[in-house]
């Protein structure tokens, strides 16, 4: 797993490349987000409040054709904090081609299983944590992986069967002689009212590890539904974690504008090398609402119930959005 940090004056020269690249071609589209929020935090030791924009982007993609039936691409995308000393890293990665057979790429990020999260995304970043829906510090302890984190390696996407069939299917290299290669793959389905992901993954996160997860939703006239299920092992030390999850995705209205809100919920239990289980419940809540086709405020909040749901912290905030 790679992530780069950049001093301040690469970042300007990085941004100066992209304008340069922009005004020379049509075809590069330069877009990001601005996007910051402040929250309150409270648990047993008291509240504290905090201002944070790391869910802040920007990016650029190309795409060109080099024959009749084939196209070349790029798609990278960068973190940074509006709110914060400048630092960025790559958040996404993409260079390959395109063609009937199918899509080949080189890629620096979320992994074919991982991707999936966009399940449970109601923006494209969106200010609850998916660490803590997944319960990531007590699995990543025990080297368990949980969907989240970044890799890079060699991925194919097959065509579309049927119109309702695809599947995803990446290469991680293990990058140093002796290591693990990695593999993930995820199925998908979708139609008019039902998308539905079965993934699995060995070796990606951490060695020796495997990772299975299989989540879908449904539309149900306005509101959506989904439901999830993933367990995660290590082979070396017989630790196991597993998660139930449900979301809901409703339109809320507020005044006379209509929103979206989105509602999560996950029970994770995780079992040590002692065999000692220990669980978490996790629930949040995000409503999304719009000032202009690129602007939205939006407002949140999480309630996590660690140590067998004897320890409670919470989160209660709102943020800006700004999409460009």
């Amino acid at each position: 797993m790679k992530s780069w940090v950049f001093s301040q004056q690469q970042v300007v020269f990085c941004l100066c490349s992209v304008l340069l690249i922009t005004t020379s071609t049509a075809k590069t589209e330069l877009y990001g987000e601005a996007n910051a929020f402040g929250q309150f935090q409270t648990n047993a030791d008291g509240s504290a409040f905090q201002v944070a924009g790391y869910l802040s982007e920007f990016g650029f993609r190309n795409e060109e054709a080099v024959s009749e039936s084939m196209k070349a691409h790029f798609d990278v995308r960068f973190s940074y904090s509006a709110m914060d000393t400048w630092y960025v890293f790559t958040r996404h990665g993409r260079v390959g081609l395109s063609g009937q057979h199918g899509r080949l790429d080189y890629f620096f990020g979320e992994s074919p299983l991982s991707a999936t999260n966009d399940y449970m995304r109601l923006m494209n970043q969106d200010p609850d944590a998916l660490s803590s829906a997944f319960n990531s510090s007590a699995a990543s302890a025990l080297s368990l992986p949980v969907g989240l984190g970044a890799v890079d390696g060699i991925w194919y996407r097959s065509p579309k069967v049927s119109e309702q069939w695809f599947f995803d299917a990446a290469l991680v290299p293990a990058e140093v002689i002796g290591g693990e290669t990695g593999l993930s793959f995820a199925g998908h389905f979708e139609d008019g009212q039902t998308k539905a992901s079965l993934a699995f993954e060995i070796n990606v996160e951490t060695p020796n590890s495997q990772l299975l997860r299989a989540i879908g939703q449904r539309q149900f006239q306005r509101v959506q539904l989904g439901l999830g299920l993933q367990a995660s092992s290590h082979s070396d030390t017989d630790s196991s974690a597993r998660s139930y999850f449900a979301f809901a995705y409703v339109p809320v209205t507020i005044g006379a504008v209509e929103t979206r809100a989105k509602a999560l919920m996950s029970l994770n239990q995780v079992t040590d090398i002692n065999q000692n289980q220990t669980s978490q419940l996790y629930l949040s809540a995000v409503d999304e609402y719009p000032l202009s086709s690129r602007i939205s405020l939006y407002g949140f909040g999480e309630l996590e119930l660690a140590n067998d749901l004897q320890d409670a912290t919470s989160y209660v905030g709102a943020g800006l959005r700004m999409v460009f």
